[in-house]
C-alpha cells in the first residue's frame, strides 16, 4: 500500500470510528491517541483536531511539526517508528500517523532481561544529541523493548534542536539544548539499573544530585505553575 493510499485508508477508518482509543488527551495541548488497523497494518494516530482552534494554531501544529521532523530525520536509524504521514480531518491536517510498536517498557519487573538494552539506549541518545537534538522527555514510558530485544524510542513532541543557522544570534537556544541534553543523560543514568540490571556506582549517584537551588526552582515550577495551568485548561 502506498503512503497516500495508507493515509486515505486511515482517514476513512477514523471517520467511521473504526479505531481503538489508546490514550485520551489530558490537556488542551495534548493529542488523543488511537490505534487503527488497515488491512492488518497497525498504525498509531496522534489527533489534535479536537483541541480548541487557538490551541491548534498556537501550539499543537508546532508540536506536530517538531515530532514529524524527528521521525523523518531518524527514519533510517531503526530506532524510531516509521512515519506514515499527515492525516486530513474536519479541522485540516491536525493528525499524523506512524507505525505501531509492540513491546514492553523497561522497569523493575523486567530488570536486566535484555543484555543489550542499556548499550543500545546509550547509542541512540548519543546519535540523537550528535544531531543537535535534546529529547526533553526521556523516560521509561517513551521507550519500548521489542520482542526480539531491540530498542525503540518515541514521543518527540517536546524535543528541541540547536539552531542550524544564525548560531551566534541564537546562542541562548543552543545553551538551553545543551542543558536539556544533560537532563537526557541524567534520565538515562536513572534507568541504568532497569536496563542493564546493574546498580549505580557511588560516582553515578553523586552525579545525579542536583544543586539545592535547582531542586527548589523545579518544585516551584511543577507544583506552583505547571500543574495549576494544566488543571485550568483540562
Amino acid at each position: 500500500m502506498t503512503d497516500n493510499n495508507l493515509q486515505s485508508a486511515i482517514a476513512s477508518a477514523l471517520q467511521q470510528n473504526f479505531y481503538k482509543e489508546l490514550r485520551p488527551s489530558r490537556g488542551v495541548f495534548q493529542a488523543d491517541v488511537y490505534l487503527v488497523n488497515v488491512d492488518d497494518q497497525l498504525a498509531v494516530v496522534k489527533d489534535f483536531s479536537r483541541r480548541p482552534w487557538w490551541s491548534r494554531v498556537l501550539v499543537c501544529r508546532g508540536l506536530i511539526k517538531r515530532e514529524v521532523s524527528v521521525l523523518t530525520h531518524f527514519a533510517d536509524s531503526g530506532f524510531v517508528p516509521q512515519y506514515y504521514g499527515l492525516i486530513s480531518g474536519p479541522s485540516g491536517r491536525d493528525m499524523f500517523a506512524m507505525e505501531f510498536l509492540d513491546g514492553e517498557h523497561p522497569g523493575v519487573e523486567n530488570r536486566g532481561r535484555w543484555p543489550q538494552a542499556y548499550a543500545q539506549t546509550q547509542q541512540f541518545l548519543a546519535m540523537f544529541h550528535q544531531a543537535g537534538y535534546a529529547h526533553n522527555d526521556f523516560r521509561r514510558a517513551n521507550i519500548l523493548v521489542q520482542p526480539d530485544g531491540e530498542m525503540r524510542f518515541f514521543d518527540f513532541a517536546s524535543a528541541m534542536r540547536k539552531p542550524q543557522s544564525l548560531k551566534w544570534l541564537l546562542f541562548l537556544k543552543s545553551w538551553l539544548v545543551n542543558y536539556l541534553q544533560g537532563a537526557d543523560r541524567a534520565s538515562l543514568l536513572k534507568m541504568k539499573p532497569d536496563l542493564a540490571g546493574e546498580p549505580l556506582t557511588e560516582a553515578e549517584i553523586h552525579s545525579l544530585r542536583k544543586p539545592w537551588l535547582v531542586r527548589v526552582l523545579r518544585y516551584i515550577w511543577a507544583n506552583g505553575i505547571n500543574k495549576p495551568i494544566l488543571r485550568r485548561f483540562k
